[in-house]
């Protein structure tokens, strides 16, 4: 997932885990721009479709909170490059990206790839995805069991 901004337009889109895109305007103090948003107090922006079940709010140090209230309410935390950053599930167990600092005898990312490792408020175990320089996953590994031999 990502979230992208078009300060020309002040559109906001969130690009979803299947690809989908949600796009977002600012929802104004007086009253909202389309009967389907929820007030401004709720909401910073305001979904361009009424399909949309969610909130998108911008935080005072530009990171960004989407929230989809379908099934079960989902939240996820962008930082202000887009990046997704944080998701908390309704049951408040929440996956957090932090960069990846090999331990001693832990794999190191590998040259030109970019590693994030995942960490789960639930379980506290560490997923480490490996991103190529085009942004494509190339690999994934449980930083426990990455140990050279």
């Amino acid at each position: 997932m990502s979230l992208s901004f078009d300060s020309s337009t002040s559109t906001a889109t969130i690009t979803e885990e299947n690809g989908a895109q949600i796009s977002f305007t600012p929802n104004p103090s007086s009253s909202p721009p389309h009967a389907w948003c929820p007030s401004s107090s709720q909401a910073d922006y305001c979904a361009t479709s009424p399909r949309v079940i969610a909130t998108l709010n911008k935080n005072s140090d530009g990171s960004w909170t989407f929230t989809r209230y379908v099934d079960s309410t989902m939240t996820f935390t962008f930082s202000s490059d887009g990046s997704l950053s944080a998701m908390v599930d309704a049951s408040g167990d929440t996956l957090k990206a932090q960069t990846y600092v090999p331990g001693a005898g832990q794999m190191a990312c590998p040259a030109g790839d970019t590693c994030t490792a995942w960490v789960s408020s639930a379980s506290g175990r560490e997923l480490v995805l490996v991103m190529d320089l085009a942004g494509q996953l190339v690999e994934v590994f449980d930083r426990r069991a990455a140990r050279r031999r």
